[in-house]
């Protein structure tokens, strides 16, 4: 900070952290520095035991910890996602304008989708990219969520919903109670 270096704090829901975000938000707002609280924590993984019961957040507790950062002056504006209801799945750059070479050196989406990928290095990365577009294109969306009344505060992220469900294409209510706590928090910001 003194020298003049740019930083930025971000920050994930955890129970482990739970004593020490009031302090965190204060450091934030003494410091005026850029601030991104993100809610959501995936779901436990066969590598990373006991995520589920010792690490990741009940929406209801997560959404005590954004209120107390809301209320604190740190947390950034919402956009809310007004775009037309579709049905294809990606609605972010993922895919589109950029892709992600996991550790096995397969090309796909992002770092967190493992929905399908491409081989790069079996084929070359021209026609790695080109086929990977491809099947971008072709996975349809989560009719779920297009249908959902939470659909302008959810972050409709296909990995997310692998994550949660094995498919891009299915929901949980664990999905559409953060997509809840964004409406209870933002919806009159807006």
């Amino acid at each position: 900070l003194k020298d003049n270096i740019p930083v930025s704090v971000k920050t994930n829901a955890m129970a482990p952290l739970k004593n020490d975000y009031a302090k965190m938000a204060e450091y934030v707002r003494q410091k005026h520095l850029k601030f991104r609280f993100s809610p959501y924590l995936g779901p436990e993984r066969g590598y990373c035991k006991n995520l589920d019961t010792a690490v990741r957040m009940n929406a209801e507790d997560i959404l005590e910890i954004q209120k107390m950062f809301k209320s604190a002056g740190v947390m950034p504006k919402y956009e809310r996602d007004d775009k037309p209801r579709k049905e294809k799945c990606f609605r972010c750059s993922a895919g589109k304008s950029s892709f992600f070479i996991n550790a096995q050196g397969l090309m796909t989406t992002c770092a967190f989708f493992t929905g399908f990928y491409t081989s790069p290095f079996e084929t070359d990365f021209k026609t790695a990219w080109l086929d990977l577009k491809e099947k971008v294109k072709e996975e349809e969306g989560c009719l779920e969520c297009v249908n959902c009344e939470e659909y302008a505060y959810c972050q409709k992220c296909p990995a997310v919903l692998q994550a949660e469900t094995g498919s891009a294409d299915k929901c949980t209510d664990y999905l559409k109670a953060m997509a809840r706590n964004n409406r209870l928090l933002y919806g009159e910001m807006l």
